[in-house]
């Protein structure tokens, strides 16, 4: 069924198989709009600090009530909502925080991102130079590229940047993007000592690093958020060491994905106790 503000999202048989906390957020949906409140009154907007920012100011994260529709059906997910998977595995981890992992903001570098491409170049090696300054070894940056999100993660120590893409080999070879990693790898060198690597190594990109595969577009980015999961998990040191399985997810797994990004919802911007709620949102 297509989305239609003010109906429910789930039907009665969809909302049995959801877990609590999708169940949860789906109610608090359905009783914002029995208060007469508007489309545009239910989107969530707030600023945080955890992502590592395009410039000096905040980070803003709008999202709409339809990426919460597209959320509940498994349907392609819009940045707001990767960015919120970012920020749950912050939050997540926040008694054993994730300190070896920086996370970047997708919507400064992706396809379609208002910065031009010096500007994302340099994002991206000031993101580098952040995280090494600050003893990070792994840079996680989920990448829309052309309304396909992939996952690469750079990992200075050794040289080398991992593309996780779901769709695999179905796709084409990632130039665009991969002149734009080496080019802000490049420059990360160029301004960086204590972090070069050996003379006269350039960056090992990895393409279709074995991950996780499937066949449709609508999930990719739920295979995104489960890869960083993966990563943040197992990542513990030389990337040839890591291994993922590259079958398709499972409902469950999907669901999982579903459910972490409702609880950060419900406890972190609907709660009045959460870290990002906004007063209105009530």
């Amino acid at each position: 069924m297509p989305f239609e503000f003010g109906k429910p999202m789930l039907d009665d048989r969809a909302l049995e198989d959801a877990g609590i906390c999708a169940r949860t957020l789906h109610k608090w949906y359905l009783t914002m709009c029995s208060k007469g409140k508007k489309e545009n009154q239910l989107s969530m907007t707030f600023t945080d600090k955890a992502l590592l920012r395009t410039g000096d100011g905040t980070n803003n994260n709008a999202l709409a009530v339809k990426d919460l529709f597209d959320l509940f059906k498994f349907l392609p997910m819009d940045i707001a909502l990767v960015k919120f998977y970012e920020l749950y595995l912050c939050r997540k981890n926040q008694a054993s925080p994730p300190k070896d992992f920086a996370f970047l903001d997708p919507a400064g570098v992706s396809t379609g991102s208002k910065l031009e491409a010096k500007d994302k170049v340099r994002y991206i090696s000031n993101a580098l130079k952040d995280m090494t300054g600050n003893n990070k070894k792994y840079l996680m940056i989920p990448f829309n590229e052309e309304n396909h999100w992939i996952l690469i993660v750079i990992v200075p120590t050794y040289n080398a940047a991992l593309y996780l893409d779901s769709l695999g080999s179905r796709r084409r070879t990632h130039n665009g993007t991969s002149q734009l990693i080496k080019s802000a790898y490049d420059q990360y060198l160029k301004e960086t000592v204590d972090y070069r690597p050996p003379s006269g190594l350039e960056l090992e990109q990895k393409y279709n690093f074995e991950c996780h595969k499937h066949s449709s577009t609508d999930l990719c980015g739920f295979y995104v958020c489960h890869h960083m999961r993966l990563i943040v998990e197992k990542l513990k040191g030389d990337p040839a060491d890591l291994k993922l399985p590259s079958r398709q997810l499972t409902k469950h797994e999907l669901s999982c994905v579903r459910e972490e990004l409702s609880l950060f919802i419900n406890t972190e911007v609907i709660d009045k106790h959460g870290q990002y709620h906004l007063p209105y949102l009530k």
